[in-house]
């Protein structure tokens, strides 16, 4: 199990004993504008290919100056570069007004990102 605050591992536990539930409590140091999250990770399974067993919360914020990072932006807008150019090469629209409202989407959301990782 790990707690994650604004994308950094901040504490670990190994559960004990049988579950499948287990309780941990610890205290966080999270300033307003924080996210935080847990994930568990579990162990490899035939069921599962090649992988283990994977869960994590989604995000509880704590509201104030929202957490800028400018290295995960520039993901995000690479992210949305790399989908467009997948998505244009399967095409599949059903029309083309379909595809531009699409694009346009997807210039706005790397246009946004572009703007949050300028320092």
């Amino acid at each position: 199990m790990d707690l994650i605050i604004n994308g950094e591992v901040v504490k670990s536990w190994k559960p004990s004993g049988t579950g499948p539930e287990w309780t941990f409590s610890t205290p966080v140091d999270a300033s307003e504008g924080s996210w935080i999250a847990v994930r568990a990770v579990g162990p490899k399974s035939p069921h599962l290919g090649d992988a283990g067993a994977f869960a994590q919360t989604s995000p509880i914020y704590i509201a104030g100056e929202p957490v800028i990072n400018a290295e995960d932006a520039r993901f995000l807008a690479d992210t949305a570069r790399a989908l467009w150019t997948r998505t244009e090469q399967r095409g599949g629209w059903s029309t083309a007004e379909e595809k531009a409202a699409y694009k346009d989407g997807i210039d706005r959301a790397i246009a946004y990102y572009e703007r949050v990782a300028r320092p």
